[in-house]
């Protein structure tokens, strides 16, 4: 396979045309002026482009040259390498401050053939090179330096093409190269680049054609961003960062085409604005659903990846068959689907080797552009096969019809064998089986075929694990076999990511008591079930540390069910160790997870319901949990966990908190409890939390209210530390949000203890800083059962009891213990309901 870059171009510094004077550049020189010989060559760069005239060459050989100040060519002027970047090297000498290498504005300029290593600015643009107009090309830069927005390589005009990018650095928060305005950057490299928190390759504007972005990393992101411009007939792979491991297209005015974008972090692609076009999206992540694309796939055409849909708009969901992705060989094997699947493109007349666009792949005859960077040409070569199926999974009993497909010089094909079961043996044998079909039972196929061809040769292309089909029940036991599709407790998947896999919709995944290590998220993207049979306390799933930081669960269908089970020992950057936009969780433990960065660091909440659940000894290093949109959350425990920064929980949009403890929680800044701007929470107990935040950080140490409504809550006992305003121990109100019914006492603040805000906002309800008779509210002591144990059920005789309003929404509402609401026409302030006189009832 063709390289791209360097090794490539060599020659490319050679090919500039020199019309005036030729000025040399050596270490060995006299330099005597007018440099007009080697012998009489400048021993340094500056020197020689001061003497150099409008259409001059300065021509340098061999050598490393420290520079003391940058390198400007404003006029046209070509500045060229005798024999190449790799012996040529352009260093800045640290003991003359900081500068950029080299400064590129005029439209003839050429600079070819150079390393240049070192430079290093604070603020501008480019710390290697900042170019506006001109070539730049067959040049390496490494070990260059930026600490402001403008990029190590600053491309905002002109064309860069057949260089390298590696080994640069961007401090916090840059770019590694900036491509914008009318840039051109073509048949070029970035590698082994790290940014601390910004992009290899940001793109606002121009082109950037044939090249490969891959091997870079960045704290926060690894990939390439884009907010406007165009990436054509590239190939991104093996890049990591946070929010996207390959591209981010950010805006409308992003388009990629003809790109591969494969083997990086999870998502491979995300979009948030532009269109996608003839792009091969796969092998990203651990091939978990949303590890490859992640936005509106109506934005997607002729393109292939997991999560588009068959057919929508040209696009494909198949495996796409490279040719050998554990060697990063990207190309296109025979029989893909991507091949001769895309659509034809003006302007789109090569591959990123240069191969014309568009060629006949196989024996089908289509004239048209394949998917991804890569063409195949199958007119030439030795014999290849390939083959493609439908359908390829089943409840119970798939019906397989496959078709093959040939490509090389000699497309005679005179036998073909199937192998339906990957034993070797050939089920179904001679000419003219271009087109199958068999019928599997249970279970897990390997699909093969063989064929000859009329000058001898043979081809072999084998699909491994191609067919599925399984049952409705699957089965997961530490002490199971093993034996796919896990259609019993004798032939249980040991691992339940196994068990996913091959789950179809409608299929209950049943898990016995034990401990299991997962390596990659799981995903509940149709209506899948997840039970453990025993519940929580004897069934744990937990990352395996060995395995890249991921979300552990991933639920998004409205009849997905996640049961039974404690989750453990995740951790995940700028992701949850639970998402869910949809579906049940129910009975489950969360518990000895660490998270971090990312808002919802523990429980990503827009959607579905979450019940029964117990939230404990958990550390986030933002936000513990984000619970929007429509979600609700009911009957949970959140206990003793700890975060870092804008509180423990927030609550925001039309959410609902409903009958949930909220308690012994620490935050070492802004809320512990919960931060509202929006839902309700209602009949919840948020008690003994602690907000540790000092100096000026607002917050409350059990409710930030900025929005929504309190309906029948306990906020008592909670701590905030910090005197810098607005803060309070118990309940903060600010902008928004009403609290009626409430119990609001025995707080701690550093300005005020139990409620800090208008009163007008509060209605029967019970705090020291309210007025008696005053929208019904009470400011007596409520007298807790006994609150140092944790019981703030109300004793017999409080000011509390009787003392709420009933709302008309109050009809079969129920209170923390469980017990209807309203009892005889009346109801009580607080999370719990008295009991009727005589009644005995548990404690929770």
């Amino acid at each position: 396979m063709k390289r791209p870059g360097i090794s490539a171009a060599l020659a490319i510094g050679f090919c500039f045309a020199a019309h005036g004077a030729t000025i040399h550049v050596s270490p060995d020189g006299s330099g005597t002026w007018p440099y007009d010989t080697w012998e009489k060559a400048a021993t340094n760069i500056h020197d020689a482009v001061a003497a150099a005239a409008a259409g001059d060459t300065v021509l340098v050989s061999n050598g490393v040259y420290q520079l003391t100040n940058q390198i400007t060519l404003a006029t046209n002027i070509t500045l060229r390498s005798v024999n190449g970047p790799w012996v040529t090297t352009l260093s800045r000498d640290a003991g003359y401050g900081n500068f950029r290498i080299c400064s590129v504005s005029h439209a003839a300029a050429v600079v070819a053939g150079f390393t240049m290593r070192n430079g290093y600015i604070t603020a501008g643009n480019g710390g290697g090179i900042e170019q506006t107009a001109g070539t730049v090309s067959n040049c390496v830069f490494t070990l260059n330096h930026m600490e402001g927005y403008g990029g190590v390589v600053s491309i905002s005009g002109g064309l860069m093409t057949h260089c390298m990018v590696t080994n640069a650095e961007s401090g916090y928060p840059r770019d590694i190269v900036k491509l914008s305005g009318s840039g051109v950057l073509q048949d070029s490299e970035i590698v082994w680049s790290a940014s601390n928190e910004r992009y290899p390759l940001a793109i606002s504007g121009g082109t950037a054609r044939r090249c490969r972005i891959h091997h870079n990393s960045g704290k926060n992101n690894g990939y390439v961003y884009m907010s406007g411009g165009l990436l054509e007939n590239s190939l991104v792979y093996s890049n990591s960062g946070g929010s996207a491991g390959g591209v981010y297209l950010a805006n409308a005015a992003a388009r990629m085409v003809n790109c591969t974008v494969a083997g990086n972090s999870s998502p491979g692609v995300r979009l948030g604005g532009g269109a996608i076009t003839n792009c091969v999206i796969h092998g990203n992540g651990q091939g978990a659903p949303g590890d490859n694309y992640s936005g509106d796939v109506g934005a997607c055409w002729y393109s292939c990846a997991p999560e588009l849909t068959n057919s929508a708009q040209g696009n494909t969901s198949l495996n796409p068959r490279f040719v050998n992705p554990a060697a990063m060989d990207w190309r296109l094997a025979c029989g893909s689907p991507c091949l001769d699947a895309g659509t034809n493109l003006a302007g789109v007349t090569t591959d990123i080797e240069g191969v014309p666009r568009p060629l006949v792949s196989d024996s089908r005859g289509i004239l048209r552009c394949d998917m991804g960077a890569y063409e195949k040409d199958g007119s030439s070569g030795g014999l290849e096969v390939g083959f493609w199926g439908a359908p390829l999974a089943g409840m119970n009993c798939v019906t397989g019809v496959f078709t093959a497909v040939v490509a090389g010089s000699d497309t005679n094909i005179t036998w073909v064998g199937w192998d339906f079961d990957g034993d070797g043996t050939y089920e179904a044998t001679g000419a003219g089986l271009g087109a199958v079909t068999n019928v599997f039972g249970p279970g897990r196929y390997t699909v093969a075929v063989r064929v000859t061809n009329s000058a001898g040769e043979t081809a072999v292309s084998t699909n491994a694990d191609y067919v599925l089909a399984v049952g409705s029940d699957i089965y997961v036991a530490a002490n199971g076999g093993s034996v796919p599709p896990y259609s019993s407790w004798a032939n249980a998947a040991t691992s339940l990511n196994d068990a996913v896999d091959v789950a179809l919709p409608g299929c209950t995944v049943h898990v016995s008591n034990g401990s299991y290590r997962i390596t990659k998220k799981v995903a509940l993207f149709s209506p899948i079930s997840i039970v453990g049979e025993n519940g929580p306390d004897v069934t744990t799933v937990w990352r395996d540390n060995n395995s890249p930081v991921f979300s552990m669960f991933d639920i998004r269908d409205p009849n997905a069910l996640l049961a039974g089970l404690t989750v453990t020992n995740g951790g995940a950057t700028n992701a949850s160790v639970l998402n869910m936009t949809d579906g049940t969780v129910s009975n489950c433990i969360v518990t000895k997870n660490d998270s971090q960065y990312g808002i919802g660091g523990m429980l990503s909440i827009s959607g579905g319901r979450m019940v029964r659940c117990r939230v404990f000894d958990n550390n986030a290093f933002y936000v513990l949990a984000s619970i929007r949109g429509t979600a609700v959350m009911e009957d949970c425990q959140i206990l003793r966990n700890t975060c870092g920064q804008y509180g423990l929980i927030q609550l925001r949009d039309n959410a609902a908190i409903r009958r949930t403890v909220i308690g012994l929680n620490i935050a070492s800044y802004h809320t512990a409890g919960v931060d509202m701007s929006g839902g309700a929470l209602d009949n919840c107990l948020v008690y003994s939390n602690r907000s540790d935040s000092v100096g000026s950080a607002d917050g409350a140490g059990g409710v930030y209210l900025r929005g929504g409504a309190m309906v029948n809550c306990t906020v008592a006992w909670n701590r905030k530390t910090g005197a810098g305003p607005p803060t309070a121990g118990g309940v903060l109100r600010t902008t928004a949000g009403a609290i009626t019914n409430c119990v609001i006492w025995g707080n701690i603040g550093a300005v005020t203890n139990d409620y800090a805000g208008p009163v007008a906002a509060v209605w029967y309800s019970c705090a020291p800083e309210l007025t008696v008779g005053q929208q019904g509210n009470v400011n007596a002591d409520p007298r807790f059962a006994d609150p140092a144990a944790g019981d703030f059920r109300l004793k017999p005789g409080s000011v509390c009891i009787n003392a709420g309003i009933v709302l008309s929404n109050m009809a079969g509402v129920r209170d923390l213990d469980g017990r209807s609401r309203v009892q005889g026409g009346r109801v009580d302030m607080g999370a719990y309901e008295a009991p009727p006189a005589g009644t005995v009832f548990a404690l929770r």
